[in-house]
């Protein structure tokens, strides 16, 4: 992919982070459950993360100084152990519909992150965009465990 094609890649990448910070933002906002927010506050904060990654890299690429390494991160909690949950407190369609529309957009996310990493003319841009695409996997997983949890046994497993 010719650099000004990757800067405009990385430049609708860096949007729809924007977008997914201030909808997660949102949730948070919106979910009556403390857990449930926080949930949604620490997937806003991993996707703020993701769009200063995308803008230091873009930075270092139109200014031609190469790509530049994403270590990535992790889940500050493993929704796993917490699968017992507790009763989800407020309105489970609000909930389920935020859920719903999230699965949604980290699958785009996946999508897009899987062929930029194709499309990347080196192997450190390559695994940087195959860590975000990972990483969107794993919210993808998280929302829909967390999804579930609420449509099927009214609780939500993530502790505040």
């Amino acid at each position: 992919m010719a650099t000004i094609a990757m800067l405009e890649a990385i430049d609708r990448a860096i949007q729809a982070e924007e977008k997914a910070c201030a909808f997660y933002s949102d949730a948070s906002s919106r979910t009556k459950d403390a857990g449930g927010a926080s949930m949604f506050r620490e997937l806003a904060e991993f996707e703020a993360h993701h769009r200063e990654h995308l803008t230091a890299l873009k930075n270092s690429l139109s200014a031609d100084r190469g790509w530049i390494v994403y270590e990535g991160r992790n889940l500050t909690k493993t929704p796993g152990s917490e699968a017992s949950g507790r009763p989800a407190v407020g309105d489970h369609a609000d909930a389920l519909e935020a859920l719903r529309l999230a699965i949604a957009a980290e699958e785009r996310a996946v999508a897009e992150y899987t062929a930029l990493s194709d499309a990347a003319g080196n192997d450190v841009g390559r695994e940087a965009f195959r860590r975000l695409a990972d990483e969107e996997r794993m919210h993808r997983k998280l929302l829909d465990e967390q999804y579930l949890a609420l449509a099927n046994r009214g609780v939500w497993f993530w502790n505040d």
